[in-house]
């Protein structure tokens, strides 16, 4: 598709997010998927809202529809990197107690190469990772060459300086299982300072949540019912107010939720 391939050449920061995300498609072939998912969710949401508010005044209509849809192109073509980074968080959950499985092989003596294809199962995103090693080197990469080529394409940059600290190791000759033990030390380490940080974040952020999604909304409605009841006649609080009102406190706790879950320790 031409259009696809012009826009290409405009997004072409979006390629490593498809090679991160694990996306086996061409940027060209995502654009174009985009490009056609847009249409579909710009038709939807300009339906409903026809719909639901403006059955009478058609002149909107295309407006609506346009900004809908360069809404939704932006959202599809930057699809890949939110997948990256759901990935990138998936892995970093894992890799603490992925290094300490490693670690332990290690130390019992097991081949490097061996105790990589040890994790390629039960560690969720990162054992695909490994398994592409492990892929990488039964057609005959070296494997230092097949671990430098996951780390620069996986989205964990815990799991590249972990992969790049065990490449140094094999190229220069240096302890393997050393090298493993201070990354795990290091991953450790890091993971504390988060639980620490996020200690310090955790009561700011409860205190305006109890403010703004629980005492200020109970405090309106008591407030507005008062009011409606001693001039009836200027302000009314009927059911869609009180519906819409409800919407809008549901949607912002909503919010608050992916908030605390994006904020949350890969430990916790």
């Amino acid at each position: 598709m031409a259009i696809a391939n012009i826009l290409a050449k405009n997004f072409k920061h979006i390629q490593p997010y498809l090679i991160q995300a694990d996306m086996k498609i061409s940027l060209e072939q995502h654009i174009q998927r985009s490009l056609f998912s847009a249409i579909f969710l710009a038709i939807a949401l300009t339906l409903i809202v026809f719909l639901a508010f403006l059955r009478k005044i058609d002149i909107i209509l295309l407006p609506l529809f346009v900004v809908f849809y360069f809404f939704g192109l932006y959202l599809f073509i930057n699809y890949p990197y939110v997948i990256a980074k759901k990935r990138a968080k998936e892995i970093d959950n894992e890799l603490l107690f992925a290094g300490k499985h490693l670690l332990i092989s290690l130390k019992s003596g097991v081949p490097l190469f061996v105790a990589i294809g040890g994790l390629t199962k039960g560690y969720g995103e990162l054992s695909k990772e490994m398994k592409k090693i492990v892929d990488l080197v039964s057609i005959g990469t070296p494997l230092h060459t097949a671990m430098k080529q996951v780390a620069e394409q996986t989205p964990s940059t815990s799991l590249r300086r972990m992969l790049m600290q065990l490449v140094n190791s094999l190229l220069f000759g240096s302890e393997v299982t050393a090298a493993c033990q201070a990354i795990v030390d290091e991953i450790a380490k890091d993971m504390e300072l988060e639980v620490k940080e996020y200690g310090q974040k955790l009561t700011p952020i409860v205190l305006g949540f109890l403010i703004l999604g629980i005492i200020f909304p109970a405090i309106s409605v008591a407030f507005a019912i008062v009011i409606s009841t001693l001039i009836g006649g200027i302000i009314k609080l009927n059911e869609l107010t009180l519906l819409v009102f409800f919407i809008i406190i549901a949607l912002f706790q909503y919010i608050f939720l992916n908030v605390m879950k994006n904020q949350r320790p890969r430990v916790i």
